[in-house]
Formats: C-alpha cells, structure tokens, sequence
C-alpha cells in the first residue's frame, strides 16, 4: 500500500472516528483511552502526512504568506509558554486543538485533489443521515440505545451537544442555495429542494437559536459577491419563514416553545441578548481584553497555552476556574447571569487565543481568517470559480466563513469536530483549487500534485 493511500485511510478512520463516537463515549461511559483516541489518530495522521512530503520528488513550495501564518503561530505558543513556564502537557493538548484547522486544510489539499470534493461532500451527507435516523428514534422513543439528556437536547446525533448539529446544517444549506444559484449546472432543481427542506427541519429541532439568526445574518456575504445573490438570499430567508409557519403547530404541541417564539424580536432582545452580554463569557472577555488580569504577565503573550480560557484551561486551570467562576466575579462587581444556553458558557475561540497565547496570537490567528475571505471574495467576484468543477463550492463558502468567524466570538469552535476536521476540508481544498487557477504568487500554499489524477 503507498504512503498516499495509507494517509487517506487514517484519514478517514480519523474523521468518522471523531465525528461518530463523542455523544456513545458519554452514553457508554467508555474508559479514558477510548476518549483520547481520536487525538491519538490525529498525530498518526500527521507522521503519515509528514512521510508523503518527505518521500515526495516534488519541492513542496510555500510562500511567505504561510510561513507567517504557520511559523509566526507555532512560534508565538511557543514563546508564550516559554515565557509563562506553562505545563509541557497544556502545550501538547493546546497544539492539538488550535493547530487542528489548519493542518486539516493543508493535509486535505495534499492528499486530495479539488476533484473528491463531491465525494467528501457525499461524507458529510452521510454523516447528517445518520443524525436524522438518530434524533427522530429518540424523539419519537423507539431508539434502543439509551441517552443522557432530556426534552430538546436530545436531538444532539453523535454529538455531545445540539449545537454542532446545527452549525452542520448551516454549512450545507450555504452548499446546497449555492447549488442552486447554478441555473445551467443543476437542472433538477426539485430534489435539493427537498434537501434544504430536510436540512431545515433537522436544523429547527436542534432549537439552536444562535445558529439559525446568524446563518441567516452570514447570507450576506454573498451580496459582496454579486448584487444578483440578493434574490437567492431572500428566497432562503423566505423559504426559511416558510418551515417555521409550517412546523409551528408541531412544535408547540410537543416542545416547551416554538422556533418561532425563539426568534421573536422580544425573546431575542430582552432575553437571550441580555443574558449574553451579561454572560460569563463576556465577562471574561471583557477581563483579559481591558488587561485587569494580574496573572497575566504579558498580555501579548497571555498567560500561557493551556492557561486561562481555552478548552484545555477549563480541564483544570487554577487561573480558569478564578476568573470564570460566577460567584467570584459577582463579588468582584461585575454583573453574571446564570444561563445553560451556549452563548453564556464560558467559550469562545477569541478569548482561547486572547487569554492563552495573547495579542501576538490573536493576530495571526485574525490575519489567517481575513486573508482566506478575501482570496474566496476575489476568486469568485472574477468569476474565475465558474471555470472549476464545483462552482457552489466556493459560493457556499463565502457565508460558511462569516458564520465561523461571528460563531468563534461566542463558543471555541475547538470543541466540535465537525467544525475544526469537516469544515476545513472544505476550506483546504477550495483553497488549492483557487490558487490553482491564480497563480499570482500570493498563493495560501502550493502543494505537490499526489493523486494519479493530477499527475495524468
């Protein structure tokens, strides 16, 4: 077997490992391996990765806006945590979590070709399929496999929580509107409507309020693109009313309240608002961001990876736990609403970046986000997308990066798989599909063409 195919394989075990067991390990209460396995997988993947580039006959060339982006980021963890004197082990599990994107987007665009995209599309529709037969046996009490939570978080899949459920709903409704904005590529347009109507029922019984009103707001995106996606954005939006008038009856005799009191003017602005701005998270935020933090020597270097707000400080971080404790912040004068939702946990990516590895970090890790928007924006706004295979690939990434952005601010993104492995698959390779097709010498990356495909 070659080293190509090997890497593919762990690459596929890798993703339906980490995207199927997460909701069975909690359910079965698996032993502790079990749950670390998936980290374990990952840097296999990486030593497989990294003998396909040394094996390779090919240079492999990266320009200089990728060494930034790469080595600027490994190097300020680094001296963040030579300059804090974290735990080696807080480094480790941080490397893994937050350098997970991108070396998920660079080994996707490596091992595959811009032509598997619809294969790896077809992955994830797999995987949503799986969620629907899942949440509708529990919803409905036939499911034979027993779960842990109750009422609407139970729609929660193969996932620990809704919310992944919901984001992944999101991201492949933006695929399939894309789709259909592709009059002459898709003369059928019956069954993706079916689809974004099963898509939009799966993503309603989730009751992620956040999800669907910023899936809704990242639409726009896509009239920086083009003023005629104004059209496609406001059929969404109606067909998206539609659903919710339809599932109304349903709902309210079922669930506690509908999608559409959720997305009421009134519970939107004087509840969840409310409770968001005086949520935990913020107030945390608001902490590390205007410096009041003691601890942290350095606020361009944080207070160390693994160490005040990521996802690996809330394993037991001393300073986690001081400054995200809701009664000790409610002495020190700063308001705190209890909330369960996810806009009031004390996650966000912004504050895992800011809090741990500081400004220096926040930077870079701003700059990557801001340069892909912009390399997507400029490929399709020339049109230039209309010459590849799949077109809606990079139309439906355009929203699909907003949304990342604006939904990183309240939760850390690290925590869902589907986020941090499926979505930047997506993102690897329209990448090398774009600049492919550029090649202005202001590529992301230049990888080495490994599939027989390319090579003929």
């Amino acid at each position: 077997m070659s080293n190509l195919r090997l890497t593919r394989l762990i690459f596929f075990f890798y993703f339906w490992w980490s995207l199927l067991t997460p909701n069975f390990i909690n359910i079965f209460n698996a032993p502790f391996f079990i749950g670390v396995l998936d980290e374990v997988l990952q840097i296999i993947l990486y030593g497989a990765w990294a003998l396909i580039l040394i094996n390779s006959n090919e240079a492999i060339e990266i320009n200089k806006r990728v060494k930034f982006i790469a080595i600027g980021f490994i190097l300020v963890v680094f001296a963040s945590f030579l300059f804090n004197r974290s735990s080696v082990g807080s480094l480790l599990q941080f490397s893994v979590i937050y350098l997970r994107p991108i070396s998920i987007a660079l080994i996707s665009a490596t091992i595959f070709s811009f032509k598997d995209i619809r294969m790896l599309l077809k992955h994830l529709l797999i995987l949503l399929v799986i969620q629907f037969i899942l949440n509708i046996t529990w919803t409905l009490g036939i499911n034979p496999i027993p779960h842990y939570k109750f009422f609407i978080d139970i729609n929660t899949g193969t996932f620990e929580s809704v919310a992944p459920i919901a984001y992944m709903c999101v991201f492949i409704l933006y695929y399939l509107v894309a789709t259909l904005s592709l009059k002459s590529k898709h003369k059928n347009k019956t069954n993706i409507f079916i689809l974004i109507f099963a898509v939009l029922v799966q993503l309603f019984f989730t009751f992620t309020t956040h999800a669907i009103l910023l899936g809704v707001v990242s639409l726009a995106g896509l009239v920086l693109v083009n003023k005629t996606y104004i059209k496609y954005v406001g059929a969404t939006i109606a067909f998206i009313a539609l659903v919710i008038v339809s599932l109304g009856s349903f709902e309210k005799d079922n669930f506690h309240m509908t999608t559409a009191e959720l997305l009421s003017p009134d519970n939107l602005a004087n509840d969840r608002a409310e409770r968001l701005q005086k949520s935990i998270k913020f107030a945390s935020l608001y902490l590390v961001v205007s410096g009041n933090i003691p601890e942290i020597k350095s606020p361009l270097l944080g207070a160390g990876p693994g160490m005040y707000g990521s996802l690996v400080a809330a394993r037991g971080s001393k300073l986690y736990k001081k400054y995200n404790d809701t009664e000790k912040l409610r002495d020190a004068g700063i308001k705190v609403s209890d909330t369960t939702s996810v806009t009031g946990e004390p996650y966000s990516g912004y504050l895992a970046i800011i809090g741990d590895i500081g400004w220096f970090g926040f930077s870079i890790y701003i700059y990557f986000y801001c340069y892909i928007i912009i390399s997507v924006l400029r490929f399709v706004r020339t049109n230039k997308h209309k010459m590849t295979s799949h077109p809606a690939v990079f139309i439906g990434l355009i929203p699909a990066l907003f949304f990342y952005m604006i939904l990183d601010l309240i939760y850390d993104l690290g925590a869902f798989k589907i986020m941090s492995i499926g979505f930047w698959i997506w993102v690897g390779l329209a990448m090398k599909e774009i600049y492919k097709h550029e090649n202005l010498g202001t590529t992301l990356y230049r990888l080495v063409k490994l599939t027989n495909d390319e090579r003929s």
